[in-house]
């Protein structure tokens, strides 16, 4: 009466081509390598998240090296304040001698002033720098048109 009844398979979703929505015809696996959906579909397994991080590492190398120049910046400006106060010191000390020899010593009476506007230069030079590289940055995470 009942006979055995025939063992049907069910087809999941998984069968189905989401592009053609037809099911797959043979058991032989598609002619697309594992490569090629690799490629299609971008670094995977953990790659995508290790590129991601090196970015990281990079700009924060970038920023710590910005940040260790401009402390390197400040303490020569400290610095070139104490040796602008011994120039003056020598200067007045020379001027009371009136001796040339000092005055060679101590090179151009305005070797100060010279000297104090490079380090004001680097300085806007630098911070124009860092400011280029944080609108580059700012910008990099815009999508392109």
């Amino acid at each position: 009466s009942f006979g055995s009844p025939k063992i049907t398979r069910k087809k999941s979703a998984a069968d189905y081509s989401p592009t053609t929505g037809t099911c797959q015809m043979s058991p032989i696996a598609s002619p697309t390598s594992s490569k090629e959906q690799e490629n299609r579909n971008g670094p995977s397994n953990g790659k995508r998240e290790n590129l991601n991080h090196l970015s990281i590492n990079k700009r924060m190398e970038s920023t710590m090296q910005d940040n260790e120049f401009m402390v390197l910046l400040s303490q020569a400006e400290k610095s070139s304040e104490e040796f602008m106060k011994i120039m003056q010191n020598l200067s007045s000390i020379q001027a009371l001698k009136g001796s040339k020899e000092l005055e060679n010593l101590i090179g151009i009476p305005h070797a100060s002033c010279v000297f104090k506007r490079e380090m004001q230069k680097t300085k806007e030079l630098m911070t124009n720098v860092i400011k280029q590289k944080l609108f580059k940055k700012k910008n990099s995470g815009l999508p392109n048109k």
